[in-house]
């Protein structure tokens, strides 16, 4: 789900491969709270030069939780580290 565009193709496979009562567990980078850290991480996205080779869809400021509501999945468990960047999100369908 990190390295994709187009999360909705994603959610539908997402619950076409879990059983019922299945997890998925995601981790990755989300935007911060903290406002000079997610000052610099749209900076990152805007200039992906900057950190090296990174693919177009690589995105530091997604909201992955929004999106796992919507695609009918509860949250069961989120954990921020790394000043709010880093986020592990346990959901199921």
């Amino acid at each position: 789900m990190l390295r994709r565009g187009d999360h909705s193709v994603l959610r539908r496979g997402d619950h076409s491969v879990l059983r019922r009562g299945g997890h998925v567990v995601l981790l990755g980078h989300v935007a911060s709270p903290h406002r000079p850290l997610r000052a610099l991480q749209h900076l990152l996205e805007r200039f992906p030069a900057v950190v090296g080779t990174r693919r177009p869809a690589d995105r530091q400021t997604r909201q992955v939780v929004p999106l796992l509501r919507a695609a009918g999945f509860t949250v069961l468990y989120r954990r921020r580290t790394r000043g709010g960047i880093i986020e592990r999100v346990t959901a199921a369908n």
